[in-house]
């Protein structure tokens, strides 16, 4: 005889928000911090900076997290804040991030010649006005002359589906920034807006996978800074 309660059915939901299934577990970590360059900058020189040295204790941080999680595979984008946070996740295991330059951020003003500041080439008005339609429409679509918001989410859900496939039923960490991680919920989540919540730096949102049905677990984790203010950066 036990007092133990026998287990509940597995009915609709429980199958359909793959409480059972053999799902893939992905972990999209936001980088840590960069050293945010001064504006005016010609393209070129803003597109990968390094860590800042509050980045640098959040990756310590966030690293230490990941040390008694179960990690089958670390993957980042090539930029240098992504990889230094994938790095500082997967060292605990052994793991070297795998690079994946589709993870990368939007390309903002892709199509403009990176020597020059889009202030430059655009217009300081033309400029201003893209920020003005980005923060009311919250649509990639606002930047001229960039990568737009169909490209950026279909490049997304690839580079994030060819990991899944790659270690199914696996526990996986994507390092890499806070568009991507909008673009691949968005997406899956049929949302029109393509940033719907601000990411903070190493902050860990997880998702199941099975297939081609994607189920949120945990949005904007950041329990690994908590301690110290300083840390709790958007």
């Amino acid at each position: 005889m036990t007092d133990r309660a026998p287990a509940p059915p597995v009915d609709a939901l429980d199958e359909g928000l793959l409480k059972y299934a053999d799902v893939t577990t992905v972990h999209l970590i936001r980088h840590a911090q960069q050293d945010y360059p001064r504006g005016g900058r010609p393209i070129g020189e803003v597109v990968d900076p390094p860590l800042s040295p509050i980045g640098e204790r959040q990756v310590e941080r966030v690293g230490e997290r990941f040390a008694a999680v179960r990690l089958d595979a670390v993957y980042s984008s090539h930029l240098v804040r992504a990889f230094r946070t994938g790095d500082a996740v997967g060292r605990a295991h052994g793991l070297v991030p795998t690079v994946d330059k589709d993870l990368r951020e939007f390309d903002i003003y892709r199509d403009l010649p990176p020597d020059r500041s889009p202030e430059e080439s655009l217009g300081p008005e033309a400029v201003a006005r893209a920020r003005r339609a980005m923060a009311a429409d919250l649509r990639w679509d606002s930047y001229p002359a960039s990568e737009t918001s169909a490209e950026f989410r279909v490049r997304v859900d690839a580079a994030i589906g060819r990991i899944v496939a790659a270690h199914p039923g696996g526990h996986i960490a994507v390092a890499c920034h806070g568009g991507v991680i909008n673009a691949f919920l968005a997406h899956h989540l049929g949302m029109r807006a393509d940033m719907f919540f601000r990411a903070a730096h190493t902050s860990v949102t997880t998702v199941r996978v099975h297939g081609h049905r994607v189920v949120p677990e945990s949005f904007n984790d950041r329990s690994h800074l908590s301690g110290d203010e300083r840390l709790l950066t958007y």
